[in-house]
């Protein structure tokens, strides 16, 4: 079994024209037979392929096809926006959550007036963290808010659909979650149904707590028995949300889960951070408002939260492909515009987006033809080329920096995240960090080609549009090409 580094070896023999064209390989098949082969085993009939590997020290091209060609690029624009984020932001950035208030003079005890509550638009918050800042109000004594619970959304205004989403008005899946700088579980409620015994009602626990007003009728059935549960939810006056459950569900000591995008993601978290104070000992004689044009904290900061670095909530956006992270990140390189400049009324998406791609163009990437309108790649928004990925991709590659962070937020094949089922026995495992991208019309995946040199790798992106109805033919059309090329010359 020789050494993995003849994969980079074999790849620097490999001359490129309009396709492939193979030259002499010593070492074993060539890229170009690698390529028919996949082609032949896992045809796309209508299909627009594109893609192009690279050296990623000389940037020598090794192959590619159609790479020039812009293309729906779906979840590899999360390349795109975990390396702007990186360089532009910097690995140990965090964001942070902060509650502001004015002590009584005449009751130290009291908020004399209004407790706001502000984030720049941490994509982590979680109920925990609300129960941490109340209980932080309490050990300082405080025991009431005269006032309402201000939630303050200036950060990011009050732009909460990212663009394109709007293209799919009627899905309610947490993978379309809206945004917003005050944000709370990933803006996604989750409903747990237990059924212990059958004949009895079921028990419900609903999250965000104090978000979803329950009203059910219905009860566990015997084991096995079909499911007639029904859900309905309708808006409540108050801007929260009403769930009606009737049917029957099965028993079983397994609970059901229902997860559902928030509809008004600002009032969840005003119920959390209500229900939390008053767990705290803490009363609130005033309602919950949201306020976005303009920050309501002249009030010195009473506790905060700060997020875990961004190196590491860039996890989920590189491995889990998470959408929400993505699209926080990238609402938060829109930078802070003076509130009197024209730019402060654009679109905080549209100032982020050209901030990215000036980024981008400054480390040498041709963003010509290049469309990038959210940063997750979420239906049709976004326009790549396999060009632009691997130029994008070596540009990281190269900046010693940043090299490791970001490779590190990738998903390992064989291992983690979305590969965590795919390229995995008998090509050798943790040998690619690469990102999906998954649509009704769009497969591809783009990344690194590790060796046992540190030093050495091969940069990838395949892009296919036009495969809606096959999708797992254009999977395994790509998982033959890069597995193939991986594990020859461990056979």
């Amino acid at each position: 079994m020789r050494t993995l580094t003849v994969i980079v070896a074999l790849a620097l023999g490999t001359l490129h024209s309009t396709h492939v064209a193979a030259q002499s390989q010593p070492l074993g098949r060539s890229l170009a037979t690698l390529v028919s082969e996949a082609e032949a085993r896992h045809p796309l009939p209508g299909a627009t392929v594109a893609y192009r590997f690279v050296d990623a020290n000389t940037g020598r091209v090794l192959a590619e096809s159609g790479a020039d060609t812009p293309l729906n690029p779906a979840s590899n624009t999360k390349l795109l926006t975990a390396a702007a984020a990186l360089s532009l932001l910097g690995p140990s950035y965090r964001f942070e959550t902060t509650v502001h208030g004015l002590r009584s003079a005449a009751d130290p005890s009291a908020i004399a007036g209004d407790l706001v509550l502000y984030s720049n638009g941490d994509p982590d918050l979680r109920t925990g963290h609300l129960f941490e800042l109340a209980r932080a109000l309490s050990n300082d004594g405080i025991r009431r808010v005269d006032g309402a619970l201000v939630l303050d959304e200036s950060a990011f205004g009050d732009e909460h659909l990212p663009p394109a989403f709007e293209q799919q008005p009627d899905e309610q899946a947490p993978f379309r979650a809206a945004v917003g700088s005050l944000s709370i579980d990933e803006n996604t409620s989750v409903v747990h149904i237990f059924a212990p015994t059958a004949g009895a009602p079921l028990s419900v626990l609903a999250e965000p707590r104090g978000y979803i007003e329950l009203v059910s009728t219905a009860t566990a059935a015997a084991p096995g028995t079909a499911s007639t549960l029904a859900t309905l939810f309708a808006p409540l006056p108050d801007g929260r949300e009403q769930l009606r459950l009737s049917g029957a569900v099965a028993a079983s000591p397994t609970p059901v889960l229902l997860r559902r995008r928030l509809a008004n993601p600002a009032q969840a978290v005003g119920a959390v951070w209500r229900a939390t104070l008053e767990a705290a000992g803490i009363t609130v004689s005033g309602p919950v408002t949201v306020v976005s044009s303009a920050s309501a904290r002249p009030m010195p900061p009473l506790a905060a939260h700060r997020s875990a670095p961004l190196s590491s909530l860039l996890l989920a956006v590189g491995k889990e492909s998470n959408n929400f992270t993505a699209e926080m990140t990238l609402l938060a390189l829109a930078g802070d515009a003076p509130p009197a400049t024209a730019a402060a009324t654009r679109s905080r998406f549209a100032r982020a987006s050209e901030r990215v791609l000036g980024w981008a163009r400054g480390r040498g990437v041709d963003t010509r033809a290049m469309v990038y309108r959210n940063g997750s790649g979420l239906f049709d928004a976004n326009r790549f080329s396999a060009t632009q990925v691997t130029a994008l991709l070596r540009t990281m590659w190269r900046d010693p920096s940043l090299r490791h962070e970001y490779l590190a937020q990738l998903a390992a094949n064989g291992d983690e995240g979305t590969l965590r089922h795919r390229l995995g026995a008998p090509t050798p495992v943790r040998l690619v960090r690469a990102k999906t991208g998954t649509l009704d019309d769009v497969v591809a995946l783009s990344g690194y080609l590790l060796t046992a040199d540190p030093n050495r790798a091969v940069i990838f992106s395949y892009l296919a549009n036009g495969v809606r109805g096959q999708t797992t033919a254009a999977r395994q059309r790509i998982d033959a090409l890069v597995g193939s090329w991986m594990a020859r010359r461990l056979q």
